[in-house]
């Protein structure tokens, strides 16, 4: 597919799939924007793949839907000490902690700050 349809930038849009309630988009890191560093021992770009998986995050609504970014996640073992590890996200903000865009998450506060919490209740 290419081109992120989330427009962030450093990701690119695999899949798309759009229903009549909710929008699902998978994306994954453009190739050569992670650095593979083991976190335990330091050791860079000597890590074999062992395996993907998909994490969801809520990023702010398409066409008046809700929207879940689905990230692929690559998983390595690192040759030097055997651990495995996942590239840390790099670019746009990811709350783990939320599992929703470092957008969203300020969309959501500034509404905090301006509205009622009958009004945010709607929204």
């Amino acid at each position: 597919m290419g081109a992120s349809i989330l427009d962030l930038p450093g990701y690119e849009t695999i899949d798309s799939k759009e229903t009549e309630t909710e929008c699902h988009i998978r994306i994954k890191p453009k190739a050569g924007t992670l650095t593979v560093a083991c976190p335990n021992c330091g050791v860079i770009d000597e890590a074999n793949h062992i395996g993907d998986s998909d994490i969801g995050f809520r990023d702010l609504p398409i066409h008046i839907k809700p929207t879940s970014a689905w990230l692929v996640r690559e998983q390595f073992r690192c040759k030097a000490c055997g651990s495995k590890f996942r590239p840390k996200l790099e670019g746009v903000g990811f709350s783990e902690t939320y599992r929703m865009t470092q957008r969203l998450e300020d969309v959501i506060a500034k509404l905090c700050f301006n509205s009622s919490h009958q009004m945010l209740a709607r929204t």
